[in-house]
């Protein structure tokens, strides 16, 4: 008996045993590969590449917190964003740095509080020649809207002339309002008749709002006659006094109101 009749006999006697142990074997097999994988057994090792898809992944399962972003890039609608540090409220603020409530900054209607016609104002005035008498003589008015408290400086010039000379003609200037004087006066002299000799002063006068009026005025003193020529008056109105606020230098000397100089 051969090797191949041998083999071929244990075939023909074995053939349903050789049929069982193969569907026994091919179902071991299955279920191996369908027993459930341990918990936490599947790491990134294990994942193919683009092997998770949006699809796969749950509703709300990923959140801001779960986002890296240094990752991310930039929205594209937001055109400008970069450049503005505090720009919430305003209007129109390229370039603003911190424009918050700055609707229209190019036409504040007011600087610390006061109105733009109420930082500085100015008036001027001139009158003809006038002759001084042996007491106060108001040569020349000039008038000044105050908006609010503040300070007003009230500079004048004039020229005199005299005859029975040598003349002197004595200068101040008063606030027309409450009779405040100049702690200074100008006294011009005149040595020789017919010669003219000019002259200015200026004083700085605390006010309140409102009208105010202010005559530079002067008497002789000295000669027959003396005439105030071609007398000018200008007046400024400013809110702050010497520090920022409402009070000035002390004058060296205060004048009565109404001595005469």
């Amino acid at each position: 008996m051969t090797m191949t009749n041998g083999f071929g006999r244990f075939l023909r006697h074995n053939t349903i045993a050789l049929i069982a142990l193969f569907f026994a074997l091919a179902g071991t097999t299955f279920a191996a590969a369908t027993v459930a994988l341990p918990k936490n057994s599947v790491g990134t090792k294990q994942l193919k590449k683009n092997a998770v898809t949006s699809v796969k992944i749950k509703n709300n399962q990923v959140t801001g917190a779960d986002v890296k972003e240094s990752s991310l890039a930039k929205v594209p609608s937001a055109a400008n964003a970069d450049h503005a540090t505090a720009a919430d409220s305003a209007t129109n603020a390229t370039n603003a740095t911190n424009a918050t409530n700055a609707t229209n900054a190019t036409n504040a209607s007011a600087l610390n509080g006061y109105a733009a016609n109420a930082l500085v104002r100015v008036a001027r005035a001139n009158a003809s020649g006038v002759a001084l008498g042996t007491s106060n003589t108001t040569v020349a008015t000039v008038s000044i809207t105050a908006p609010a408290a503040g300070f007003v400086l009230v500079q004048a010039d004039y020229n005199s002339t005299g005859s029975g000379c040598p003349c002197e003609g004595w200068y101040l200037v008063r606030d027309g309002v409450n009779g405040a004087l100049s702690a200074n006066y100008k006294i011009t002299h005149i040595e020789t008749s017919s010669v003219y000799a000019a002259g200015s002063l200026g004083w700085v006068f605390p006010v309140a709002a409102g009208v105010r009026t202010f005559q530079l005025q002067g008497h002789r003193a000295l000669g027959t006659t003396v005439n105030a020529d071609g007398p000018a008056l200008q007046a400024l109105f400013v809110p702050f006094g010497s520090t920022g606020g409402s009070t000035l230098a002390p004058a060296h000397r205060d004048l009565s109101s109404t001595a005469a100089k």
